[in-house]
């Protein structure tokens, strides 16, 4: 397994589902080529007619993600395309609705998992079990923090069932977060992590990779954990690999050159746990203790999915699906990237807006998509990679009443389903009665996504944690 470095400064966006309609416009923008030419276009072009990028809208930016989801919408991109986009907007709305919305102050940077030959849920463990027994706080997009001096209006709260109900509904969550660095008034601005045991470090899994965020002055301490662990850091490939876990040198992308990682002190607070098996019973005692418990709702069955690449990707663009250009390329049909882009349209401007729905687009994949089966009509049948039959079930946990330097959620949840029925078996998750699962990142939920007929046996999974610790 190699982890890929990105240099990027990247700003985590929270946005309240009421007021979706209102950024729908910045959104459907990141789905456009930018309107700025790069340097290296800037240095071929000879006139104002010329395309304005060599890149189709799916590869312009080196990392993008739209999520929405029952609670909220949360974006993760640029820090330029947050300035210019969605800050003008957050900073028109009224005081009450402008202090719902969220911008980090701090650039995340991005690290790219190659885990091919692993499931999902051992990527999951291979990763944060590192960082969760070096005491660092490991969790989801979920953990973007929120303001926390106006209440924001909630959609209608069903019934949450007990952690026994395997088919509860899914609740609309809120996590409260301390304000202890929020300056006073400026509620509206965008937060700031501004401690080592507050800073996040958000986990993302998409089609085809896993992806994790990470504060650019917590760089050098995640760093200094994974090595801890057994990962190496190959100075001339700027990738990290792990020796025990498979390594797979023949994937080719774009890599960083490599800069200074100083580390940063450990965070202070309780004692990292010992092993996986104490990492596994804090995190389930901290869960029971805070009432936490996990939400299914059947109604919502998700696919993941993939966009096709074809030779679009190369072919020099000058607009995009919205205004017609892109479609109306004289010579060029459209392109399954066009049909792609429209297909996503459709999904944002439906009405009512989709309930689940998680892009990601990055410079050196195509998009990866997870959607609700019921979105898939609006896409054309050739667009999508991947099984349209095999549905997958968010499991969901309410994490509101969690302290921000809560560590090991992720990686506690994913090592019980890992798991299985076989108990707290260990790091590895190996054999058949592990169930599959991977993680979707979202702004306000942590969801762990697993196949619609496993879902019973990770619920047992997970009750039978709680059962151990009544036990003991």
């Amino acid at each position: 397994m190699v982890l890929y470095l990105q240099d990027t400064q990247l700003a985590l966006i929270h946005i309240p589902l009421h007021l979706y309609s209102n950024f729908l416009q910045p959104i459907l923008q990141l789905l456009l080529p930018s309107s700025r030419p790069s340097s290296s276009d800037s240095a071929s072009t000879n006139g104002s007619n010329a395309p304005r990028s060599k890149k189709s809208w799916a590869y312009e930016h080196p990392f993008t993600n739209i999520s929405v989801t029952p609670v909220e919408c949360s974006i993760a991109c640029s820090r330029e395309m947050a300035e210019d986009l969605f800050t003008p907007v957050r900073d028109s709305l009224d005081p009450s609705s402008r202090d719902q919305v969220s911008i980090t102050n701090e650039d995340y940077i991005v690290m790219q998992v190659d885990g091919e030959g692993l499931d999902a849920g051992q990527r999951v463990l291979e990763l944060t079990s590192p960082l969760a027994m070096a005491g660092m706080c490991v969790q989801l997009l979920h953990d973007l923090p929120q303001p926390s001096t106006s209440p924001q209006p909630q959609p209608p709260v069903a019934h949450q069932a007990q952690l026994q109900n395997t088919r509860s509904i899914f609740s609309p969550l809120a996590r409260s977060r301390r304000s202890t660095h929020q300056p006073p008034n400026t509620s509206h601005s965008a937060y700031s992590h501004t401690s080592g045991a507050d800073s996040s470090i958000f986990f993302i899994t998409t089609y085809f990779s896993d992806y994790i965020l990470v504060p650019v002055r917590a760089r050098g301490q995640v760093i200094k954990a994974l090595e801890d662990r057994g990962f190496a850091f190959e100075q001339t490939t700027s990738s990290y690999v792990n020796p025990i876990a498979n390594s797979f040198n023949t994937h080719t992308r774009n890599k960083s050159s490599s800069s200074s990682f100083d580390s940063l002190p450990p965070p202070p607070g309780t004692p990292p746990p010992a092993n996986i098996h104490e990492l596994q019973t804090r995190t389930f005692s901290l869960l029971k203790r805070r009432n936490i418990v996990f939400a299914v709702d059947p109604s919502i069955q998700l696919v993941q999915c993939a966009g096709s690449k074809d030779s679009a990707s190369t072919r020099p663009i000058s607009g995009g699906a919205l205004n017609g250009s892109s479609f109306a390329s004289r010579g060029h049909p459209p392109s399954v990237e066009d049909t792609l882009h429209l297909g996503l349209v459709k999904c944002l401007i439906s009405a009512p807006r989709p309930t689940f729905l998680s892009l990601t687009l990055t410079d050196t994949e195509p998009a990866s998509v997870l959607l609700e089966k019921r979105l898939l009509p609006n896409f054309a049948p050739d667009v999508l990679l991947g099984s349209k039959e095999d549905v997958l079930v968010p499991i969901t946990l309410d994490l509101r009443d969690l302290p921000l330097e809560s560590t090991g959620i992720v990686c506690g949840v994913a090592g019980r389903l890992v798991g299985g029925t076989s108990g707290f078996g260990g790091f590895e998750g190996e054999g058949s009665d592990a169930v599959e699962m991977s993680y979707l990142s979202t702004a306000r939920a942590g969801t762990v996504m697993v196949g619609e007929e496993e879902l019973e046996r990770a619920m047992e999974a997970l009750r039978g944690a709680d059962e151990q610790l009544e036990a003991n």
